[in-house]
């Protein structure tokens, strides 16, 4: 369910950075990143530097994960990606 919200957080609200994000779903920096390197490594976001501070990272969704196909099949390519990956 974390990664549904996650993504969904990040559709709703772009360009949040990870502090951010974390902050908006009361989650810690330990859980987040672990989230972000495991949708990462699924591809339906990619780490961009924030150009204020390139030490800080904002999470975008990927192209892919945006276009029409994501809208019908991309839910469940997902789902099957993140649950083949170990937590």
């Amino acid at each position: 369910m974390r990664d549904h919200d996650l993504l969904s957080a990040l559709h709703k609200t772009p360009n949040l950075t990870q502090i951010e994000l974390g902050k908006t779903l009361g989650l810690d920096k330990t859980t987040l990143m672990s989230q972000l390197d495991r949708l990462e490594h699924a591809e339906p976001i990619h780490r961009q530097s924030d150009p204020r501070d390139r030490r800080t990272g904002i999470p975008q969704i990927t192209a892919a994960t945006h276009s029409d196909e994501f809208e019908r099949f991309g839910r469940a390519s997902i789902a099957l990606a993140l649950f083949s990956f170990p937590e």
